[in-house]
């Protein structure tokens, strides 16, 4: 709530609370509500980078799409789940270069 009243709900630091919330449903196996968190910090990511020069937000992009891609997997949404680890897998070869562990992951 601090942060949140501190800094507005599109901050790029709100996205990774919220991220952090859906990974804590992952870890108890509800993936349907984790996805709903991933969603959400992703749509305040894409926001952030939209409008603003913070650097490495494609990165932390990248990392929510990879969070979406499993809870996407785990709830049996195959085709979600292979369009955003090859979304992920794009923005991390781009930034590091396809032979970087980073994007090989």
């Amino acid at each position: 709530d601090i942060r949140l009243n501190l800094l507005g709900e599109r901050h790029p630091a709100i996205a990774k609370v919220v991220k952090s919330i859906g990974r804590l449903h992952l870890k108890q196996n509800v993936p349907e509500r984790a996805l709903k968190f991933f969603n959400k910090a992703f749509a305040i990511e894409k926001n952030a980078r939209e409008s603003s020069e913070v650097e490495g937000l494609e990165i932390e992009q990248a990392g929510t799409m990879l969070c979406i891609a499993e809870a996407a997997r785990q709830l049996n949404m195959t085709q979600r789940a292979w369009a955003a680890y090859n979304d992920a897998a794009s923005v991390l070869c781009l930034h590091f270069g396809p032979d970087h562990p980073a994007a090989l992951e």
